[in-house]
């Protein structure tokens, strides 16, 4: 069992199988794409959800771009591209991962014990089943969270770093951050969720919870640092924060049999949970730009979306306060 676990681990090569990596443009120059491995250092629980912090980083599957590099038809290298998706990577260099793997899958997982009726008050329709030996071992996760947790692995920050054919900084730095499950992004409880013999499996975490993730990967952030790290500008975006904007879902009722049934026990449960449809949109956008002597500018946009979610008016505010 262990090896077959070993064998589910990511595996680098693998994983840029068929994948794009260069694009020849029409002046003959080209565009290289260079990936490495994701990795995280967060991950999130769910029932109730919370982020937990490893110790160290760990890799997921999938990758991620490390390096655009473009070339003239001469084989030249122009200029070249650099992310690193650690935490405040720009001061310290810090090797911390940003990432936040959404879910872990589940291959393999038993229970011995009594098998009990909790949920029925009806004596007569009660049923216990002792002794019972419960195991189940799949190619898929016993937990096929992916369908409603979106992404699995998403960056709450990504510094991108320009440099010139020889290696060195001509361009600066944008550092991006993004709406994610450790900033205020987890996805909300269920409704309710009844069934009987919770002990015996934990795949009944695998089911829906209000998702939140039409609001993440949203750029919060984006900074532009010159060659020196000396900031040039600051953009900070907000989105749909209405208080109001959940009740705009679609309300669902599903009922599940529990695995228990294999063991030919009428084991139920029922989950009533939401599909919020509102529109996650750009309420403000605020632009902070710098000089050399730290001096700044403040310019506000304000934007207006009719009932059909398309934008009807920008509304702008420069650093007098003038509109």
């Amino acid at each position: 069992r262990s090896d077959y676990f070993t064998s589910r681990n990511p595996n680098i090569v693998y994983s840029r199988a068929e994948i794009l990596e260069k694009i020849i443009l029409p002046t003959k120059g080209y565009i290289k794409y260079i990936y490495e491995q994701n990795t995280y250092r967060k991950q999130t629980e769910d029932w109730p959800n919370t982020v937990t912090t490893n110790s160290t980083n760990k890799t997921s599957s999938g990758v991620r771009v490390k390096n655009i590099e473009n070339y003239d038809l001469n084989d030249v290298l122009i200029k070249k591209k650099n992310y690193h998706y650690n935490v405040d990577y720009l001061n310290n260099g810090t090797s911390v991962s940003s990432g936040v793997l959404s879910w872990i899958p589940i291959y393999y997982e038993q229970y011995s014990g009594d098998v009990k009726d909790l949920m029925r008050s009806d004596s007569r329709n009660k049923y216990t089943y002792a002794g019972a030996t419960y195991k189940k071992w799949s190619t898929n996760s016993v937990n096929p969270r992916y369908y409603y947790h979106g992404s699995h692995l998403t960056y709450s920050e990504v510094t991108e770093e320009e440099t010139n054919s020889g290696n060195t900084i001509n361009n600066g730095y944008t550092v991006y951050k993004f709406s994610n499950y450790d900033n205020g992004y987890l996805n909300k409880p269920v409704v309710n969720q009844i069934m009987d013999d919770k002990n015996v499996s934990s795949e009944w975490k695998s089911d829906e919870e209000n998702s939140m993730d039409q609001e993440r990967g949203k750029i919060l952030e984006q900074a532009i640092y010159n060659s020196q790290k000396t900031i040039v500008s600051k953009t900070t975006n907000q989105y749909n924060d209405d208080p109001d904007r959940f009740d705009e879902h679609v309300k669902l009722l599903e009922l599940f049999a529990n695995p228990v049934y294999s063991l030919y026990t009428p084991s139920l449960r029922y989950v009533a949970y939401l599909i919020y449809t509102y529109h996650p949109f750009l309420k403000s956008k605020t632009v902070v730009n710098y000089d050399a002597l730290g001096n700044t500018l403040t310019e506000k946009y304000s934007y207006t979306y009719n009932q059909h979610r398309q934008l009807t008016s920008t509304e702008f505010t420069n650093s007098f306060g003038e509109k």
